[in-house]
């Protein structure tokens, strides 16, 4: 086996790694924003009904429950994500086989980069959790 072709599966198979690591630990150590509320909750009815405490904490209380109801409102763009990943992928690999080629290849090289470059954001914009519309768009993207 080429060692390049090693190199590179050693580096994908790191980079699932860390990113399930990642994952699970983010899990783990989450906070349970219901948990929060409920106490928060508890705190609000031992305060009295005129303590301005109160109300900031019954304002705080609404804008967490707004937030957690947005939260479980959001999805990502499983489509758009693995499009973007196939686009990155292939790009990314002629990239390196037009640089890695020499002479006149690097032509292609270049666009085939940029290529690459711009698939990055746009299938980490898809990853994201957010709020959507029927047809899958971003609700913050529409005006």
């Amino acid at each position: 086996m080429d060692a390049d072709i090693t190199a590179a599966a050693i580096a994908a198979a790191g980079a699932v790694v860390a990113a399930t690591v990642t994952t699970l630990l983010r899990s783990l150590f989450r906070r349970n924003i219901r948990d929060d509320i409920e106490r928060e909750l508890r705190i609000v009815a031992a305060l009295r009904a005129d303590s301005k405490a109160r109300v900031t904490l019954m304002d705080k209380i609404e804008r967490r429950v707004e937030l957690l109801a947005a939260r479980e409102e959001a999805s990502r763009s499983w489509f758009g994500a693995g499009l973007a990943a196939v686009f990155l992928a292939s790009f990314g690999w002629l990239t390196y086989l037009t640089a890695s080629a020499g002479g006149w290849w690097w032509i292609v090289a270049v666009p085939a980069g940029f290529i690459t470059l711009v698939m990055l954001p746009l299938g980490i914009r898809d990853l994201r959790k957010v709020p959507r519309d029927e047809q899958g768009r971003p609700l913050s993207d529409r005006q």
